[in-house]
């Protein structure tokens, strides 16, 4: 029951405790100079303040019926138009979750396998490190392709704040890696061709062997955050 029925309620019980008991167990006037007149006539003028009240509290009821029928109506088009109006926002955030919350545990798992390759002490970086050049590229590749996936860009401003920079971190860590990477297998064969020895080759791998890990740490953690804020906003919007 709401307030406005709960008030009209009670004002309409002590209107009726209040002059129903005297209508009906209370005496009568008496009026030497009255005498005839119709019953139904006499009824009325008798009681006309009462009916006039009830006529008034009639009226206020009828109001606040239309009042809460008309804030229904109103409440009702509100959500309606709150509705269509996340609708689209429930879409982006829809098609950027699914299926990408899947994929995403993939990719941690290739970057940080590459980024334990390329942890701990530099002159001791194992000579797999330079043994599949190509299966480095792929993967950033593929990340480059997933994270510039046109759902996740759509849906980018609806990002919370810590999403967005996880995202926009491994934009920048990952395209930092391709480039750096850039012609890497060309490179090792070269280094091949002209007879390096394998000491040779990790040394000039070495130079670059910093920068790298620390793409690598970089794309890792936000990798991590990044599937937390899309798991936060799947929960967030219930998609």
């Amino acid at each position: 029951m709401s307030i406005r029925k709960a008030i009209l309620g009670a004002l309409v019980v002590a209107l009726l405790a209040a002059v129903v008991p005297p209508i009906l167990f209370g005496d009568a006037p008496q009026f030497d100079d009255r005498k005839g007149g119709d019953t139904w006539r006499n009824t009325i003028y008798d009681f006309q303040t009462l009916f006039t009240g009830l006529a008034a509290v009639a009226a206020a009821a009828m109001t606040i019926l239309v009042m809460e029928r008309t804030d229904a109506r109103q409440e009702a088009r509100h959500r309606e138009l709150v509705r269509l109006s996340l609708r689209a926002d429930l879409l982006r955030i829809s098609r950027a979750v699914y299926p990408q919350l899947d994929e995403l545990p993939h990719f941690l798992e290739e970057i940080d396998t590459l980024c334990r390759a390329f942890a701990g002490d530099t002159s001791k970086i194992r000579k797999s490190i330079y043994d599949d050049p190509p299966r480095y590229v792929r993967t950033i590749k593929d990340l480059s392709t997933f994270m510039n996936r046109p759902v996740l860009r759509e849906a980018r401003p609806l990002f919370d704040r810590d999403t967005a920079y996880a995202y926009a971190r491994i934009i920048d860590a990952s395209e930092k890696l391709e480039k750096l990477w850039e012609g890497y297998e060309q490179q090792i064969r070269d280094q091949l061709n002209a007879q390096r020895t394998e000491a040779e080759i990790l040394d000039w791998l070495l130079q670059d062997a910093l920068i790298t890990r620390s793409f690598l740490e970089t794309l890792v953690e936000h990798l991590d955050g990044f599937y937390s804020g899309l798991r936060g906003l799947a929960d967030g919007y219930k998609v």
